[in-house]
């Protein structure tokens, strides 16, 4: 697998997905196992809409 680099809340809330899903649902007192869950993150590139600058938009990851 690729190593994969970032920063801010984009990155931390994968990370935070990707590592720590008990917490997560421990937080919403959800008994549900992490492999029994299906995770849908969207992560945003932002938007700066100048006419002349690239938008990459956002895409949908799916985990099972």
């Amino acid at each position: 697998m690729s190593k994969v680099f970032g920063y801010g809340e984009d990155a931390l809330t994968l990370w935070l997905l990707k590592n720590h899903p008990y917490e997560i649902l421990k937080q919403f007192k959800d008994k549900t196992e992490p492999c029994d869950c299906l995770v849908l993150y969207r992560p945003s590139f932002g938007r700066s809409g100048g006419s002349d600058s690239a938008e990459f938009g956002e895409f949908l990851i799916a985990s099972v």
